[in-house]
């Protein structure tokens, strides 16, 4: 990557202002005559690494001043940091420049993958001016030469205020030559290319120049290369290179490397001058004892040679951002089937020229054993260092693909370390015959447009493996928190997922793909990232994709039902900006486009409930235009008119999310709708403060619907959003304690106040949980933030329901706070209609998990008759979120939906006792 050698570079940048975000855009600087053609602006979300947007760009820079101009690019919805970046990308999909703002974060994905962006030191803070922006000043040629500015009036598609380009002023054309590095080989002779480029093409009269050869520690005498020198060469009108070819002599005599020079003199041409006018040919010694991959690799998780230096030979398999991956010719592997033969090569940038895939390479590097800094409990992954490459030979068949089947990915491991099931393929091409997508293609959302752009990343397993599903208590890689009690259960995170990023090779297609679709010849190299075996597959040929899947409606409700849910919405904002929540404001038609996915999601796939508990809406005028679009969409479809009344009331998010509830007015009579625990605290045990416990206080709604006998039959109905699990293991050192122990308090504490409020309600306690009565009949419902069982650090919903984790198995331990328990829906009952694989209302790095549940008291269970979620979202790739008139992806939560019967009550039998 250029960086700040780079004399075409990101110039300007405005992502936020006062008000709403205006004339948004990235502005281009270089030399006059640059067609951008091909080039783009690729824009990355801090909060995760992965790409959001790509501005694609085209047009020719003006020649403004200095032989320099710019070109603006303007683009709707930068984001606004904290932190975010932007990456320039050439037209050969080279990264040539990583910026950030607002702090710094690792890419994953795209021409960055991998590498860590440059903060450019300023930002705008949403407190400046329309007419501003972020500028480079100072004066120069290269981005290194120029210094970013505090937010000053805008000159998009102009030379910066404070900006001056000091290139010739004949055009500013710069002439450069290259460096080359190459094996010598053992006999015969090698064949070095020089290339002398021009910035831009060569003006009226051409440019002319001599070049010669000279000596380093590689001498002509010595017969270590044939030296070479011409005169009066010419790069004609038009034209932007020239080649020179040094040839070298082969040997067998062990030697270090050694260096030879070009020089380029007597350089004329209008506006021309020079910027690296010395090439250097390396000489790399390939007269050594290679150590092979294997034994680099070695039997065991770690590298027995991790920290040295070895030189080694290996076949190019696959490039990415940030590297290549080498492998041994197939003649040449050894007997031992627990040994890799491929592994990577990390250069931080772009590989070079040499190693092309087919390419046999010699590589002289550290092996290291990579562990990211973001993630301490993972895995290592042996990796080569520092590396120098040399070229060997060209068009190499490629190493044949291990199949992986079943077993491959089931059987234990064969290392000290249970999750390296797939230790022995590690850097190797593999090739998955038949793969059953288990997390559906990610991608970044856009939240003003309400649009979503794909990441190329989706996880399965080959085909006949179950689905895997989030289990019991802390990953296996993780430690135990203190107090570390000493029966903790550990999760093992699942190692039969495979984690497919189908667009990491260049030329690779993106593949977009539902859960339950299969995909068909898999081939790539096996990677490991994010505790995770990942395969890039190779561009050609591509793997073949069927059985995409729609969504699943819930059952429709008897006429004798009466249905309670909940939804997740997801950010669900409107177009008015609120200043004091700084949220994304959405254009009037992102906005519909939400509206029309909503209305669709709650007619024809959850049913219309009853009663719906939603989450994550802004305020009560979007839940009331919500409302009103369902009601005027149902009777348009000739479907019957909810008559959706909305109810929501404001909470303490600092982003600006509440709960509320939408229920049919003509059928369920509402009693009152109260919040609880607004001001509610909780101490914080890193610096002893009083912190607000509920940043989503739940809702109560009290209602009453008439049964068959027309009598009233009253519920109750809580909606929650409790906090979420980010951060429940950060180690990061905060007042006394940590961040994750201050995130595992609040967690507890939640869970003990919805505990207490829910056995308030069940038992009469007015003091606890005014309006109840001793018969209440509770419902408890929402997204909150916790697996069916215990994860190990809190068990929030064994608390709430009345059955905590014992002391010795859950970091945090509760007492029992609720009499009788509550009953959980997700739960395998014998009159339940769910089956333990339909138990997922969301999907966390290829494990299906529950978050959303709906709990009610033993006294509803006579009345209970089906519970079922309705798959709309978690199933589906982001990008479907892009179609307005299509129910999926409006969210990242399914729906839960109970239903009730409205006739005589049947008799249930839960822990023995009937109801």
């Amino acid at each position: 990557m250029p960086g700040n050698s780079s004399t075409i570079f990101i110039n300007e940048i405005h992502y936020d202002n006062a008000g709403t975000d205006t004339d948004e855009g990235v502005e281009i600087a270089g030399p006059a005559g640059t067609d951008l053609t091909g080039w783009s602006v690729v824009l990355y979300n801090g909060s995760g690494g992965a790409v959001y947007d790509t501005i694609s760009l085209s047009g020719i820079i003006p020649a403004q001043q200095g032989g320099y101009g710019t070109l603006n690019f303007l683009r709707a919805g930068i984001q606004n940091g904290s932190p975010d970046g932007l990456a320039l990308v050439n037209s050969s999909n080279t990264l040539v420049q990583f910026l950030c703002y607002e702090g710094t974060f690792t890419a994953v994905g795209g021409a960055a993958n991998g590498q860590t962006c440059t903060d450019i030191g300023v930002s705008e803070d949403g407190t400046n001016a329309v007419n501003t922006s972020l500028q480079l000043q100072g004066s120069g040629t290269t981005y290194g030469n120029f210094t970013w500015s505090a937010p000053i009036t805008q000159t998009r598609g102009s030379v910066n205020t404070g900006q001056t380009f000091t290139g010739a002023a004949g055009g500013g054309i710069t002439l450069s030559i290259n460096d080359v590095t190459k094996a010598e080989g053992n006999s015969g002779t090698t064949i070095f290319t020089f290339t002398v480029t021009l910035s831009v093409p060569a003006p009226a009269g051409g440019v002319t120049f001599n070049i010669t050869t000279q000596d380093g520690t590689a001498t002509a005498a010595g017969g270590d290369y044939v030296a070479k020198s011409l005169t009066a060469q010419t790069i004609p009108q038009g034209a932007t290179t020239f080649t020179f070819d040094v040839t070298v002599n082969g040997d067998t005599t062990t030697e270090p490397n050694e260096t030879f020079f070009v020089n380029i003199t007597n350089v004329t041409g209008t506006g021309v001058t020079v910027n690296d006018g010395q090439g250097t040919g390396t000489i790399t010694n390939d007269d050594i004892v290679a150590t092979p991959i294997n034994q680099i690799q070695g039997t065991g998780t770690t590298s027995p040679l991790a920290g040295t230096s070895v030189t080694t030979t290996g076949i190019v398999t696959a490039r990415i951002s940030s590297g290549f991956f080498i492998q041994t010719p197939d003649a040449n592997v050894d007997a031992n089937s627990e040994t890799s033969e491929g592994i990577f090569v990390f250069t931080s940038s772009p590989p070079p020229a040499d190693a092309a895939v087919g390419n046999l390479v010699q590589v002289t590097a550290t092996v290291t054993e990579f562990i990211p800094s973001q993630e301490p409990g993972s895995a290592p992954l042996t990796e080569l260092t520092f590396a120098t490459t040399s070229l060997l030979s060209t068009g190499n068949q490629l190493p044949a693909p291990i199949v992986l089947t079943a077993a491959e990915t089931t059987d234990a491991s064969e290392t000290s370390n249970p999750l390296d099931t797939l230790e022995e393929y590690e850097g190797m091409r593999v090739q998955v015959n038949s793969l059953t997508v288990v997390s559906p293609t990610g991608g970044n959302v856009n939240e003003s447009n309400a649009t979503a752009t794909s990441n190329g990343l989706f996880f399965g397993v080959v085909t006949g493996v179950p689905r895997p599903f989030r289990e019991p208590g802390i990953e296996l890689n993780d430690p135990v928190p203190a107090p570390m009690p000493v029966n903790v259960p550990r999760f093992d995170t699942n190692p039969e997922r495979l984690r497919i990023v189908s667009n990491a090779q260049p030329g690779a297609s993106i593949i977009n793909v539902t859960t339950d679709a299969t995909v068909t010849n898999l081939i790539g190299v096996l990677h490991y990232a994010f505790r995770t075996y990942t395969i890039f597959p190779d561009p050609s040929p591509a793997p073949s994709v069927s059985g995409n899947i729609s969504a699943i409606p819930v059952p429709a409700p008897a006429a004798t039902d009466f249905t309670v849910a909940s939804f997740n919405l997801e950010r669900f904002f409107d177009t008015v900006n609120d200043p004091g929540i700084g949220e994304p404001v959405l254009t009037q038609a992102a906005f519909g486009n939400r509206l029309n996915k909503a209305s669709l999601a709650i007619r024809n796939i959850l049913q219309t409930p009853d009663v719906l508990g939603v989450i994550e809406l802004e305020n009560l005028a979007t839940l009331q235009t919500l409302a009103a679009k369902i009601n005027a969409d149902a009777i348009a479809a000739g479907q019957p008119n909810p008559n959706y009344t909305a109810y929501l009331q404001e909470g303490n998010d600092v982003g600006g999310i509440d709960v509320g509830f939408l229920v049919k007015s003509a059928k369920i009579t509402v009693i009152n709708v109260t919040q609880f625990g607004k001001d509610s605290t909780y101490i914080n045990p890193n610096d002893g403060t009083s912190d607000l416990l509920n940043d989503r206080p739940p809702l109560r709604l009290q209602a009453t619907v008439q049964d068959v006998n027309n009598q009233p039959f009253a519920f109750t109905v809580i909606v929650n959003h409790l906090r979420s699990l980010s951060g429940v293991d950060d180690p990061t050192p905060s007042g006394t304690g940590t961040e994750g122990g201050r995130v595992r308090a609040k967690r507890r504490a939640q869970a003990e106040y919805l505990a207490n409020l829910a056995q308030g309600c069940q038992t009469g306690n007015t003091t606890v949980c005014p309006g109840t009565t001793a018969t209440e009949r509770l419902i408890l419902v929402g997204d909150f933030n916790a697996f069916q069982f215990n994860d190990g650090f809190v068990d929030s919903i064994g608390t709430i329901r009345g059955a905590p984790t014992p002391p010795d198995q859950v970091v945090l331990p509760s007492s029992d706070l609720v009499s009788p328990n509550l009953i959980n829906l997700v739960d395998p009952m014998p009159f339940a209609q769910i089956t333990t694989n339909q138990a997922y209302s969301f999907l966390f790095d290829g494990n299906a998990q529950v978050l959303d549940h709906i709990l009610i008291t033993q006294n509803l269970l006579s009345r209970f008759k089906d519970f079922q979620y309705a798959r709309l979202n978690a199933d589906f790739p982001e990008i479907f979120r892009n179609d307005p008139n299509r129910p999926e992806r409006i969210s990242d939560h399914d729906a839960p939906v109970a239903y009730f019967s409205l006739l005589a009550p049947k008799r249930r039998r839960f822990f023995n006792i009937f109801y």
